[in-house]
């Protein structure tokens, strides 16, 4: 089995945990709203939308890589053009300037504490929301002016 297609695997074992994560927080939030957590009563509508955006959207993006994983393993032609795309030198490049890895972390870790924070207090919600606003912002930035640059 070739390197690509391991890293393929990988990427859809750690998709399939990441889904049934997220619908595990699902079952928790429903269980704790109210006892341990906010309620929606108290949180405010910005939050419940945000929240309700990150979950959704994460969820949403982890189901369409799954599917398109488990594409590139069915089709062989596919797969080496995308694995050529993947190792191309002047986007890993760019993707290394801007802040690679680190900063992905970073975006996942802040998504993470704006999603939490949300059900549990609307002063640090606030504050981590921008904080994640601001970050996108840099590493967007980060990646235009690097792809123009290079």
């Amino acid at each position: 089995m070739e390197a690509y297609e391991k890293r393929l695997r990988k990427r859809l074992r750690v998709s399939g945990w990441l889904i049934a994560l997220l619908l595990i927080a699902m079952v928790a939030v429903g269980e704790l709203s109210g006892k341990v957590l906010l309620d929606g009563r108290t949180m405010t509508e910005s939050a419940q939308r945000c929240s309700s955006m990150l979950f959704f959207g994460v969820l949403i993006w982890l189901i369409v890589r799954v599917v398109r994983t488990k594409r590139l393993l069915k089709m062989r032609l596919v797969r080496r053009e995308q694995e050529i795309a993947e190792e191309d030198e002047r986007r890993r490049m760019i993707r290394d300037r801007s802040g690679s890895a680190a900063m992905d972390i970073l975006l996942w870790l802040l998504a993470a504490a704006v999603f939490v924070l949300a059900y549990v207090d609307m002063a640090a919600f606030e504050t981590a929301r921008w904080i994640l606003l601001g970050a996108l912002a840099l590493k967007g930035g980060c990646l235009y002016y690097y792809s123009r640059k290079y």
